[in-house]
């Protein structure tokens, strides 16, 4: 435990790092630069907002984990929180008027919604493969013979049905949090700009984009 721990702790002081370099390459030799004190409190806001942390899990998720089929229920919920914080503060770096700010916004939110979309097409290529399902058969069920309600989820192959034929499936997006969060990183990027006309922040803009993806 103490390892895990130490590697834990590494991977922040890394990240936390990381972050005020980049924080003080976008502000080098403008005359109102923040100093480094305050660069310093943003670069730790990011990381504890945007690097999992299970200490920082509600007392309800930390009770959850006690039973017997709660041990991983901090995972997903930690996955969810840094992944709508890394948004929404992508969200806001894209409305500095910094230029460099807006950069490493992109680029944040660029690499969240890869990192969201990644691992469910390598599990859907995987499946496929091993299934003899092609995708185009998957695709084909959803269109024509899938409940509505997952019309637009990502099927995973697990095999025929014997007596039909029919593919047989797992539902992936209602255990992937991952799948959560690319829905709401395309609503929040849709949402950006009119709702930065309207005065909102980050985490106002990634809340609405957050019910419009759970109302799906």
């Amino acid at each position: 435990e103490n390892l895990y721990q130490a590697g834990d702790d590494v991977w922040k002081i890394y990240n936390f790092n990381f972050e005020l370099n980049k924080l003080k390459n976008a502000y080098r030799g403008m005359p109102d630069a923040p100093s480094e004190s305050l660069l310093k409190e943003q670069a730790a806001r990011i990381v504890r907002n945007t690097v999992p942390n299970y200490n920082m899990a509600p007392e309800v998720i930390k009770t959850l984990r006690r039973a017997p089929v709660g041990n991983f229920i901090a995972f997903p919920y930690e996955i969810l929180r840094t992944g709508a914080n890394t948004i929404a503060i992508g969200i806001d770096e894209l409305a500095s008027t910094n230029a460099k700010i807006q950069q490493i916004g992109l680029r944040r939110l660029t690499g969240a919604i890869t990192t969201f979309g990644a691992l469910p097409a390598a599990v859907s290529a995987a499946s496929y493969d091993l299934s003899g399902v092609s995708e185009e058969e998957m695709k084909a069920y959803q269109r024509s013979l899938a409940p509505p309600w997952e019309r637009n989820a990502r099927l995973i192959p697990t095999g025929r049905d014997k007596e039909t034929g029919l593919p047989t499936y797992v539902n992936y997006s209602y255990s992937n949090p991952y799948d959560m969060l690319e829905r709401i990183a395309i609503a929040a990027l849709n949402k950006a700009d009119q709702g930065q006309i309207e005065g909102k922040n980050g985490a106002q803009i990634v809340f609405g984009a957050a019910n419009e993806a759970l109302s799906e």
